[in-house]
């Protein structure tokens, strides 16, 4: 007799640094253990409430997402974005779904860069002995990558006047 494996979720009650509130356990049927390398990763998320009837009702609609098979693959999100609350679809398809970067944006995030709109170029001196890391830096600065792309180009040998004195 073949029985597949039914999964639940169940709510733990967190109380952490004077603050109360629900998360919910349970086994992941898309997801594999990193451990054992089987379906079932064990996932523990916040609820994002502290009220036990809301986080009830959030675990009865992970339960239905948990028992319906259909629901168990990426491309099913929309539906389930469509019939179950926001939180419980964010748990569950989180990990499922890959993110889409965006790197322009998280690069100006971080080093936000002077353009011409806002205000004049800027120039700038990287002073170093050599080893520093000057072309390291800089390659990070505009994104290259040094196994696919050849900047600054190297020339294979120094002419002759540069390597002798």
């Amino acid at each position: 007799m073949d029985q597949k494996q039914r999964y639940t979720a169940s709510l733990s009650r967190n109380r952490t640094q004077g603050k109360s509130g629900w998360s919910v356990i349970f086994r992941h049927p898309a997801r594999t253990d990193p451990n054992t390398g089987k379906p079932g990763r064990r996932v523990r998320q916040g609820l994002g409430t502290d009220d036990e009837r809301e986080a009830t009702e959030l675990k009865k609609g992970l339960d239905q997402l948990l028992a319906d098979e259909s629901f168990w693959n990426a491309a099913a999100k929309p539906e389930a974005e469509r019939r179950f609350n926001k939180r419980v679809v964010e748990i569950f398809y989180h990990g499922m779904v890959p993110e889409e970067l965006d790197f322009a944006a998280t690069r100006d995030e971080f080093i936000p860069l002077p353009n011409s709109k806002d205000s004049d170029y800027r120039r700038v001196l990287f002073l170093g002995t050599t080893g520093a890391g000057k072309t390291t830096l800089l390659r990070q600065l505009i994104g290259t990558d040094p196994k696919t792309e050849r900047f600054p180009q190297r020339r294979q040998q120094r002419p002759q006047s540069m390597t002798s004195k």
